[in-house]
């Protein structure tokens, strides 16, 4: 083999190594510097953008055809969505979410602001796929959250991408002109044949290890589906900090329930889409060719009127460091005052004290009878 070609291959080599590190998921160093190793994107993934629909105190699936049985949630998507809803019924009705194929419904718990309900903005919803994903079924449902792993608070400005606090039971208290968020991420990994379960979760759980190239899920739960994470978007006017709580119980109690409606093959359509424009990328590498990144392996952002495109980040959002037990999340710089504003512009010294919780589950009581599904 001559030089040249052995400088090529070199060149070549070095050229896929940096592709993977820049396509590498950012870490959200607001996260106390934690990666958001749950959030990859070893594919790439769709956002939607859902308005606030309604608010009611049912839900279809713990308490299905029950009414003021649950605690109240906040609804986005179908605005159909009533104790009893089904995936039939959801097929025909409308939504608040900016593509019309897409009927299915998601909730949390109502949110509290020193006791007041405040409603929120909307809901960015991400479908994370991969190689092996499947889509949905018509009438999936299922329910997550109230763990550090698949629910989390934080703040983020218009652009950016959100900072995180690294326990469920912190709320930040946001600075001006940054919204206060939540979000709840669901496993990936399902039975392959149940659309609910007893717990309406434990048919769809995380593999065992990150979800990588290869969409491997555990034996017990084999077929890959779109991993879903729901990020809730509230007013400015809400701060957060120890004032927030929940319908639900305290902060620490946030959730998300997903009740999956898609007409038509219109998900297997977005899966297949995303799958080709992959394969595409491979091919590119394989052959050298300059690369353009033409599917969506970014880190989750808000796709309305306060979303931009995610600018460059450094720790801290870019914009200072904190060396402090909790930095300002966002901050562009350094204050003593003793609690920090997350996603503000000053740092604290000291920890946010954690807002008093009731610790309370999902449910307020057992489901009643419910027939198999």
């Amino acid at each position: 083999m001559n030089i040249s070609k052995i400088l090529k291959r070199l060149c070549l080599s070095v050229t896929a190594i940096a592709l993977l590190v820049v396509s590498a998921p950012l870490a959200h160093a607001g996260n106390n510097g934690r990666s958001d190793d749950r959030q990859g994107d070893p594919v790439g993934a769709f956002h939607l953008s859902c308005d606030f629909s309604h608010q009611a105190a049912v839900d279809p699936i713990v308490h299905p055809g029950m009414t003021e049985m649950s605690h109240t949630h906040h609804f986005f998507g179908n605005t159909s969505t009533d104790a009893f809803s089904t995936g039939q019924s959801l097929l025909a009705g409308t939504t608040t979410c900016n593509d019309p194929e897409n009927l299915s419904s998601y909730w949390v718990p109502a949110l509290l602001q020193d006791g007041a309900t405040v409603e929120p903005l909307r809901a960015s919803i991400r479908y994370q796929v991969g190689p092996q994903t499947r889509a949905f079924p018509l009438g999936f449902m299922a329910l997550t959250g109230r763990t550090n792993q698949s629910a989390r608070w934080g703040c983020r400005f218009p652009g950016d991408r959100a900072e995180f606090t690294s326990s469920i039971d912190v709320v930040p208290v946001c600075s001006d002109g940054a919204h206060l968020v939540s979000e709840v991420n669901f496993g990936q990994c399902w039975d392959g044949s149940s659309l609910d379960s007893s717990d309406h979760a434990s048919h769809l759980v995380a593999p065992s290890r990150q979800f990588d190239r290869a969409g491997q899920c555990p034996e017990s739960h084999p077929v890959s589906v779109p991993r879903v994470s729901l990020q809730t978007i509230y007013p400015l006017e809400v701060r957060g900090g120890q004032s927030i709580s929940l319908s639900s119980g305290g902060p620490e109690t946030m959730h998300a329930d997903i009740f999956e409606a898609w007409s038509g093959d219109s998900l297997e359509q977005q899966i297949a889409e995303y799958r080709e424009s992959q394969s595409r990328l491979i091919n590119r590498e394989d052959s050298g060719q300059p690369q353009e990144r033409d599917f969506d392996a970014r880190p989750p952002r808000i796709e309305n009127e306060i979303g931009r495109t995610n600018p460059p980040r450094g720790t801290l959002g870019g914009r200072g460091r904190g060396d402090g037990p909790q930095a300002a999340l966002g901050g562009r710089g350094r204050g003593d005052r003793p609690q920090a504003a997350l996603g503000g512009r000053g740092r604290g010294d000291r920890p946010q004290a954690t807002p008093g919780g009731r610790g309370r589950g999902d449910r307020p009581q057992a489901t009643p009878g419910r027939r198999g599904r």
